[in-house]
């Protein structure tokens, strides 16, 4: 047998045996290193039943996986089976690229324990008191394709103990899809449907997707339908305190969002459809007026969320209310929905040579319609 030869089978044997090796190391280590690290920097278990690497397919499959609460044998997250399959473009391409991700049965419990305190802010202080890493140059933002991601079955659970009634939410049968999402031009032979399905607090929500091929381009579109939400309940459970007390109103909408992928340009994020409010009724924290109408119909042209581009076709407000006062203090009533600061404790600011400051994005509308509008005024400053 020729020499060369000789060394093109060593060579081949040897590559095929790391990739069979791999396929009992790789797996070893997800189980043992993850667990490993979990017990030494917080205090919850993580346990991974079963794991799997294919290197000929590079997919990475575990199942029966649990991460406890803390200190507790109580499932924090829990998954039947998650299944990454990456692409051998990302060694190529210098990015991540996933051909496809599915995530069986998925729970998530989250609490929240006090303000600003949930039941995952042990995450959020790892790291701290250790000595922060010097200033590195700002390095360019990460590649990244996300294709045919599913989630199937999914649960979450939230409790808010901070509230006087310890309220619950909880979203049960969550089916979503994903075809693709991503900052590089990366194109598959096959995508899935998008689709988004679930149960929030008993109702459903669902939403209607499409997608469309062009050439070297790819279109995907969801319709989102959501019917009577109640307002007030879910201002009442809003982790971040309202300067308002919302006590009645309800929201209706129809929400079209397409996202548009090409080889030649800048990924698009459009939004349209139309929203309704009805029934509101916004007092005052101390039970004041501020804010009443009947309804509100709001009918949104295509937007680009990425460029922030807002455009709406017609505005339509039916019989507002709005209740203006100014106390013997001459402080109004729309003064206290801001909250006060102590300008005295905090020094002067000053904006870095060459920032510019914030602003908010243009909002053009096209039709503005008020009708039978009433403002009710009143001053107790003057004498």
């Amino acid at each position: 047998m020729q020499r060369w030869k000789k060394i093109s089978l060593i060579a081949v044997a040897t590559i095929l045996g790391i990739m069979l090796l791999s396929m009992l190391i790789v797996p070893w280590q997800i189980k043992e290193q993850g667990s490993k690290w979990f017990a030494e920097n917080t205090t919850r278990t993580l346990s991974i039943e079963k794991a799997f690497f294919n290197p000929f397919a590079l997919t990475v499959e575990v199942k029966g996986v649990t991460l406890t609460e803390q200190q507790s044998t109580d499932p924090f997250v829990s998954l039947d089976r998650l299944m990454i399959s990456a692409s051998i473009s990302s060694l190529l391409d210098m990015a991540v690229i996933l051909d496809r991700v599915e995530l069986d049965n998925p729970y998530v419990n989250i609490v929240q324990l006090d303000k600003q305190e949930f039941n995952f802010s042990d995450f959020t202080r790892l790291g701290e008191g250790e000595p922060e890493p010097a200033l590195e140059e700002p390095s360019s933002p990460l590649l990244f394709s996300l294709n045919n991601a599913i989630i199937s079955d999914g649960q979450i659970d939230f409790t808010d103990l901070t509230s006087p009634k310890k309220s619950q939410h909880q979203i049960r049968e969550l089916d979503l899809a994903v075809p693709f999402v991503g900052n590089v031009p990366y194109l598959l032979d096959e995508y899935i449907e998008p689709k988004l399905r679930l149960l929030l607090n008993g109702s459903e929500i669902s939403a209607i997707g499409q997608l469309k091929p062009f050439h070297e381009s790819l279109e995907t579109s969801l319709s989102l339908v959501l019917n009577e939400i109640e307002l007030p309940f879910y201002a009442f459970h809003s982790p971040i305190p309202l300067p308002v007390d919302i006590q009645s109103g309800t929201l209706d909408a129809q929400i079209d969002l397409t996202y548009r992928i090409s080889a030649s340009e800048e990924p698009k994020l459009l939004l349209g459809g139309e929203l309704a409010l009805s029934d509101i009724d916004i007092r005052q924290l101390e039970g004041e007026d501020l804010f009443r109408m009947p309804a509100l119909i709001l009918d949104l042209d295509w937007a680009d969320l990425m460029k922030l581009d807002f455009n709406l076709l017609s505005l339509d407000i039916y019989e507002p209310e709005a209740f203006v006062s100014r106390n013997a203090e001459g402080l109004w009533n729309f003064e206290k929905l801001s909250p006060a600061k102590d300008k005295t404790d905090e020094p002067p600011t000053e904006e870095p040579e060459g920032t510019e400051k914030s602003e908010l994005p243009p909002v053009q509308i096209a039709e503005l319609n008020l009708f039978d509008g009433n403002v009710h005024f009143q001053d107790q400053l003057p004498p």
